[in-house]
């Protein structure tokens, strides 16, 4: 079933379109998935760290990559700073439902991963979209192991 990109309504559809894709690429053996499913709230809440601290550096007159004065005008930065810290608060508040392997924490992980499709389409290059290549991949790995 092909759906047309333009159709889309809801999150589910965008969901069994990353699902579909996901199953023509190779799957990991059960213990490697298994160890990588006990690992993504820790990862999640080290990279939620990581973001929060990269958007809020420039509030203290601190220049970083990704804020860049000369390339970006001001409103962007600030948006891109709202959304960093969006995405920062999202991948904090998985730890708990992630720890707990509850579906609900795979699900924040996934909007989350929406957010990062945005940003992916905002300032496309290759290390945004391999993020999101491998985000999606791990989080379509992983589904399997929630309940």
């Amino acid at each position: 079933m092909l759906m047309n990109v333009l159709d889309l309504k809801r999150f589910e559809q965008i969901e069994e379109i990353v699902e579909t894709v996901h199953k023509a690429f190779p799957h990991l053996p059960k213990k490697p998935r298994r160890l990588l499913t006990e690992s993504v709230p820790y990862i999640a809440f080290f990279i939620a760290i990581a973001i929060g601290i990269a958007a809020l550096l420039p509030l203290f007159n601190i220049s970083t990559p990704i804020f860049n004065k000369e390339q970006i005008f001001t409103i962007n930065n600030y948006l891109l700073q709202a959304v960093l810290l969006l995405c920062s608060f999202i991948l904090v508040t998985s730890f708990k439902p992630l720890s707990l392997w509850m579906k609900k924490g795979w699900y924040i992980l996934f909007y989350a991963s929406l957010i990062q499709l945005l940003l992916t389409l905002m300032y496309f290059n290759i290390y945004t979209l391999s993020a999101q290549v491998a985000a999606w991949y791990v989080l379509f790995e992983i589904k399997k192991e929630y309940s």
